[in-house]
């Protein structure tokens, strides 16, 4: 869902609760047909419409503190405190890059010049989720400290604003999400999929560092000019070592739902069995131009799909590239409902799509003499025709030393006879 359509459900709701009597609005609201997020954020506008009531009918908007009783009283989702040309720690803000639910990220640059470097700054929103943002945030930081990687954007720094609102400063990534990156490229199946094996390589770094993503999706891997994939947003990430890490929600909640895996939807344990859900959402949209689920027409309606229906492969939805049964059969791999039917890492994932661009068999795919020696023959097919030519050449030469001897039988025969 985007941040668009999510606050056109959240606006949607609250003008349905209005024109509720006021003691029938919670009720009413806890009925809709609404994710937990939508529903929750809608609940908070409510809640901060009426404590605003308050202050007005309570005369409370009269003497020193009615100002910031008021901003207090209606805050949901501010924005972060901080304004273009603003100096946190070393860096300047120079521009906003984007928003989301969590908060919003920044480009800064050196603020003495010293040299010339740009960044990106996270910080947290101000509002209602304020705790579990700013824990969030915290997480965040812990997670990002422990991982080394070329192709995960790096944590610089952090800190907090005057006003108390926490940052990270973190490597800047000049670039475009991934299926962005491919359409502008015009980028084959081959270059695709290599693309992926090397996302694949960043998360199992990751997971060796017991963190897991959980929101693996085209805007959180940002390809440069140079062709080089970035992993970056860890905010709803997981340490698996840690009780202290976000808890997983019913519904969705910390997650993109198109990308979520049945785990993530039921509030089933995390493992990393749920970023290899995620890579194969990945795989799915750069080869099927698309989500597994892209019918669903409701949040219920996709919520039902994910845990229950098998998705279509990918070669068969309309407007995908020409992906071959093999690579079918990988992504569905990838996509299988129970954990334990998926790869068993990260790494096997980009190992089986080796196999695929390589020529030899894939482990997706069902074990037979036959399928390998298809495979066999399609890896080897000069090594293969010359054999056969050559298998083809013996036999026609043994074939005409059988003919000569049975011309020769035929003379002796003969000759024999005339002699008698």
């Amino acid at each position: 869902m985007t941040d668009t359509e999510h606050w056109q459900q959240v606006k949607s709701l609250v003008a349905g609760a209005l024109d509720q009597d006021a003691e029938a609005r919670n009720a009413w609201l806890a009925t809709q047909p609404a994710a937990t997020d939508v529903r929750r954020e809608a609940q908070a506008l409510l809640d901060a419409e009426a404590r605003a009531g308050q202050f007005l009918e309570n005369g409370a908007l009269h003497g020193p503190g009615a100002a910031a009783a008021l901003r207090a009283a209606t805050a949901v989702h501010g924005p972060p405190r901080v304004e273009i040309g603003q100096v946190l720690g070393a860096y300047r803000i120079e521009r906003l890059i984007g928003e989301g639910g969590m908060g919003a990220v920044y480009l800064a640059s050196r603020a003495d010049d010293a040299f010339e470097k740009h960044v990106a700054i996270k910080l947290v929103r101000a509002g209602g989720d304020w705790p579990v943002l700013v824990e969030r945030l915290q997480q965040e930081r812990r997670l990002l400290a422990s991982l080394d990687h070329q192709n995960i954007a790096r944590l610089i720094d952090g800190g907090a604003t005057s006003d108390g609102v926490p940052y990270v400063v973190m490597e800047y990534v000049d670039g475009v999400p991934i299926d962005e990156y491919c359409r502008r490229t015009g980028a084959g199946v081959a270059a695709r999929l290599a693309l992926v094996q090397v996302v694949c390589e960043a998360v199992h770094h990751a997971h060796r560092n017991l963190v897991v993503h959980r929101d693996i999706k085209p805007g959180n891997i940002l390809v440069t000019a140079d062709g080089v994939p970035k992993l970056l947003d860890f905010g709803i990430a997981k340490a698996l070592d840690s009780d202290r890490s976000m808890h997983t929600v019913t519904g969705f909640g910390a997650m993109t739902p198109d990308s979520a895996s049945p785990e993530q939807v039921t509030g089933a344990p995390i493992t990393v069995a749920t970023d290899v859900y995620g890579l194969g959402v990945l795989l799915y949209r750069l080869l099927a131009n698309r989500v597994p689920f892209a019918g669903a027409t409701s949040a219920a309606a996709l919520l039902r799909a994910v845990c229950e229906d098998d998705p279509e492969p990918p070669s068969r939805v309309a407007g995908a590239v020409r992906v071959p049964r093999d690579l079918d059969l990988v992504v569905l791999k990838a996509l299988r409902k129970r954990p334990e039917d998926r790869y068993d890492s990260a790494l096997q994932l980009s190992h089986d799509l080796g196999h695929y661009l390589g020529g030899r068999p894939v482990v997706a795919a069902p074990d037979s003499l036959a399928y390998r020696a298809v495979r066999f023959v399609a890896r080897h097919r000069l090594a293969t025709a010359a054999g056969v030519a050559a298998a083809v050449a013996a036999a026609v030469g043994v074939g005409a030393v059988m003919w000569q001897a049975r011309i020769a039988d035929r003379e002796r025969v003969r000759a024999e006879r005339r002699f008698e």
